[in-house]
């Protein structure tokens, strides 16, 4: 259950810049906006495809989530996507629209090549249009996700009017506003390393510029990930990053709505250890861990560390072999962004694991491979596809193919050697990709 829907209840609604709104009020106490509606019916669950009644060229898709039928007074968080190819896509998130319970909202006609005069227009019309029809959708607790011209778009959609936004996910393209108005905006960066128009390089320097503006920012690179969208699993986890974390900040909410919300989260983490299975209760675990309001509970806090650890331990314990359980415990655990939170006690206990399974050869050969092969991997993900930067990555992952020859590591090595070798000949341009499938 996440915080829409566990804090309709109980945090009375969420004060919205426009109109007064809050979340949880009646819909019926509102003020009624002063358009007509148009005589289409919305449903719920199922993606709808509408037409502006004040502008019948923009065109768009609306998904609304089962609840919002159960619960007529509730003001929903709207996530909105854009595409590059002027036709947008809903269903990959309708999943995660009717778990987190958000409206979806694909702008449609906003394609690359298009005039932003036109673009601009469009969207314009097409949020008017959601006026008109009384969604309640949440004026600033929004989101907005695309790849490539796509997720572009949004941040002009964002940079017009920041305080209307919550936060972004960029793919492909996008960067951080460096605005007045935009401090409170959180950022989701899904790059590819050797992605032609937002490497690996230039993921890395958003991040820092966002970090330096004081806005709230997760960034990942995938190796060889070129110019596509993220996976969805991680476009989800981003964008359920982005909803709770800005629920419990976002200035534009009533200071009491945010108390209120903090009040539900700080209950969730009481509840924790109660999550079965194991993964299910590292996911919630991690993901209030990462919330950066919740630090201030330490009590609580110590509590979800501690389901975090059990959680680990269940994991670790089910996989196959002592190679498989020490890269998990030296990665996943020790390495990983909740271990300073580990009590000493259980990190010790974690540790004297990992000695323990590095006493077989197999495993401490293939650990001391693994970490070549990692430090291999940072250089040439930040090297982005500068051929000048890759040539440097070049000589380690030659190196370490002296040291793999007959174990698991060689193929991946080679491969990874051919890689480089291809980009530095045939440098890869926005022009002129150079293609990795083959």
């Amino acid at each position: 259950m996440r915080y829409v829907t566990l804090w309709r209840g109980l945090a009375c609604g969420m004060l919205a810049l426009a109109g007064g709104v809050v979340w949880g009020q009646s819909a019926t106490n509102q003020s009624a906006p002063a358009q007509t509606q148009p005589n289409v019916a919305l449903q719920v669950g199922v993606t709808q495809k509408l037409t502006a009644e004040a502008n019948t060229e923009a065109h768009y898709k609306l998904y609304l989530p089962k609840v919002y039928a159960q619960d007529p007074e509730r003001i929903f968080p709207l996530l909105i996507n854009q595409n590059p190819s002027g036709k947008t896509k809903l269903k990959p998130y309708e999943a995660w629209a009717e778990a987190q319970g958000v409206i979806l909202l694909g702008i449609d006609g906003i394609s690359n090549g298009k005039i932003q005069g036109l673009k601009n227009t469009i969207a314009d019309a097409v949020l008017a249009d959601l006026v008109a029809r009384q969604v309640r959708a949440h004026p600033t607790l929004r989101l907005v996700i695309g790849m490539s011209g796509g997720s572009a778009d949004g941040m002009r959609l964002v940079r017009r009017k920041p305080e209307h936004y919550a936060g972004c996910v960029l793919m492909g393209a996008g960067g951080i506003l460096d605005k007045p108005n935009a401090k409170h905006l959180a950022y989701a960066i899904l790059g590819g390393a050797k992605d032609e128009w937002m490497p690996g390089d230039a993921c890395a320097a958003m991040a820092e510029q966002a970090r330096a503006l004081g806005c709230a920012v997760r960034w990942e690179v995938e190796l060889d990930r070129q110019h596509k969208e993220a996976p969805l699993e991680r476009q989800t986890a981003a964008l359920t990053w982005l909803l709770e974390l800005q629920q419990l900040q976002l200035p534009a909410l009533s200071a009491d709505a945010r108390a209120a919300n903090l009040a539900v989260a700080r209950e969730r983490m009481k509840a924790v250890a109660k999550i079965t299975p194991a993964d299910a209760r590292r996911r919630e675990a991690e993901l209030l861990l990462s919330l950066v309001p919740l630090k201030t509970y330490s009590e609580e806090r110590t509590q979800v560390v501690a389901a975090w650890a059990s959680a680990m331990t269940e994991l670790c314990a089910a996989l196959p072999n002592a190679g498989e359980r020490h890269t998990f415990l030296c990665t996943a655990v020790l390495a990983g962004p909740y271990a300073v939170d580990l009590t000493p006690e259980a990190k010790t206990a974690f540790e004297q694991q990992v000695t323990e399974l590095r006493k077989d050869a197999a495993v401490a050969k293939d650990w001391s491979l693994r970490q070549r092969y990692s430090a291999a991997e940072v250089l040439e993900s930040s090297a982005g596809l500068k051929p000048e930067k890759l040539a440097l990555a070049l000589p380690q992952w030659e190196a370490l193919a002296k040291d793999v020859a007959g174990t698991p590591w060689e193929a991946l090595v080679a491969r990874r050697i051919r890689i480089v070798k291809l980009l530095i000949e045939t440098p890869s341009t926005i022009q002129n990709p150079t293609k990795l499938e083959k």
